[in-house]
């Protein structure tokens, strides 16, 4: 045999032995999931720290700070973030970066006025393209998850809910998750719109209640003979209303409260019947001020007298009865609010208030806030039309305008929430509601338990945003059903 021959069968041996082997092993599934989570975790840190290098470089050094946090909230040792909160120094014995005493971190924010504006608005185009960046990477992930952990569908599920948590615009995870682009903009999930239908439809359905002959609490103090109807939770009152007006109030009370609890996941909010009476005229009104006022400042009662209503009772004067069906689901909203959360929490007392009147009603005539003047100086517009917010939203969103989060989520005199301070709250809960329900429940559960002042800390810990974060994520949120929505 020729040389040539010899190394010919020789490669062919090697050839069919190497073709018999078996490739390597790859990497469990398991593993290599636990694996990409762990790159993304360490991508959302390296994007957070980036950020607040951003705002270190304009000498913003609160809003820095913030970014840092939340980079060591993924990767609590990442170098560059501990080293913008002024941990310098590595500990090698104790694993662990610690400061140099002779540097003193910087802090505060430096620019004011328009030049802290610019920097804001960059601010927040930095955290809408971090959501970006990493909301494909766990539409990514997810898709991988799909194909490679066909049976564990909690895990793709989840990592589409995150990627359109950091990306609301993502078409493509809403897309796996099932959700349906709707008309007037946003997307919706199937139980959202699910939930939605039977908000609107559900009213026609719900109890009418009968007539209570039972005393009133009311009708002899105020010398008038009034008319109840009474279901199961709620009771309407009135001495001028018929009947027929009654059973449709008492119905939409008692779908409001049915709704309030399913979309909470609560059994029950308060022991016993609520009693809203609805007065004829403002005179009547005033002499409810005067009876069951009593105990009130005098400044507390000339301020009621000014309103159409101190709480569960109100007067109907000229208005129609669609404002006084409004007024019902708007009550009982804020009596569950109110239940559930506790405090004078207004923007989410009233904004959920504004939430629920809309989808039931598609209204937002009554409210114990004043909607005239926008806080985007349109020189006084009102926006009690809710038909009208979205060009409001609008406006707040092209001049950066919107009013303040720490005002609103802050407020505790009501008469403070005022302006465009309402149709935010109501666009900031519908955003908690519809894209973070359950994180929503325990906050408002865990409110119960904590004084206000600790309100801005709970929030914290339970989202894990502080207020600026959570008025970024807003925003992205509101630029996917308002500005980029056709």
């Amino acid at each position: 045999m020729t040389r040539l021959g010899a190394l010919i069968l020789l490669a062919a041996a090697f050839n069919s032995s190497a073709a018999q082997d078996p490739p390597p092993a790859g990497k469990p599934p398991a593993e290599e999931y636990e694996e990409r989570c762990n790159k993304i975790t360490t991508a959302l840190a390296d994007e957070h720290a980036n950020v607040g290098a951003y705002l270190t470089s304009a000498q913003m050094h609160d809003w820095a700070r913030i970014e840092y946090n939340n980079a060591i909230k993924q990767v609590p040792l990442h170098e560059k973030a501990n080293k913008g909160l002024g941990y310098t120094v590595w500990n090698e014995e104790d694993k662990k970066w610690e400061t140099d005493p002779s540097k003193i971190p910087q802090t505060g924010n430096r620019k004011k006025g328009e030049e802290a504006d610019k920097v804001w608005t960059e601010y927040q185009k930095r955290t809408e393209q971090l959501g970006k960046k990493i909301g494909r990477l766990y539409f990514e992930l997810g898709t991988w998850c799909v194909k490679n952990l066909a049976a564990e569908k909690d895990k793709s599920e989840s990592a589409f809910r995150r990627a359109i948590q950091y990306d609301p615009l993502s078409k493509d995870a809403r897309t796996k998750l099932g959700h349906q682009k709707q008309k007037d903009g946003g997307w919706l999930s199937p139980e959202e719109v699910k939930l939605r239908k039977e908000m609107k439809e559900g009213i026609a359905k719900a109890p009418k209640g009968s007539a209570d002959a039972s005393p009133s609490d009311f009708a002899d103090k105020l010398g008038l003979k009034t008319k109840k109807q009474a279901a199961e939770h709620l009771v309407v009152e009135s001495p001028h209303l018929d009947q027929k007006a009654l059973e449709t109030l008492v119905q939409h009370a008692e779908h409001a409260y049915a709704m309030f609890l399913k979309m909470f996941n609560q059994n029950s909010l308060f022991e016993g019947k609520r009693t809203l009476l609805i007065l004829k005229d403002k005179g009547q009104h005033e002499k409810y001020v005067d009876t069951f006022g009593a105990n009130w400042s005098s400044e507390q009662r000339k301020l009621s007298k000014e309103c159409i209503g101190t709480g569960n009772e109100r007067y109907q004067g000229e208005h129609p009865q669609a404002q006084l069906e409004d007024w019902v689901i708007h009550r009982v909203i804020m009596m569950c609010s109110e239940a559930m959360a506790g405090g004078e929490r207004h923007w989410l007392h009233e904004g959920l208030a504004y939430h629920f009147t809309r989808q039931m009603h598609d209204s937002c005539m009554t409210h114990c806030t004043s909607l005239r003047g926008t806080g985007a100086g349109d020189g006084g517009k009102d926006y009690s039309d809710s038909t009208t917010w979205h060009i409001l939203i609008r406006e707040w969103l092209k001049s950066g305008k919107d009013p303040d989060i720490f005002k609103i989520f802050k407020c505790r005199t009501l008469a403070e929430l005022k302006g465009g301070d309402p149709v935010k709250s109501w666009s900031l809960c519908e955003f908690l509601a519809v894209e973070w329900r359950e994180k929503l429940i325990d906050f408002m559960q865990k409110l119960r338990a904590v004084k206000q002042e600790e309100d801005e800390k709970t929030f914290e810990a339970v989202f894990g945003w502080t207020l600026p974060d959570f008025d970024n994520r807003w925003k992205v949120y509101a630029r996917a059903v308002f500005m980029d929505a056709k």
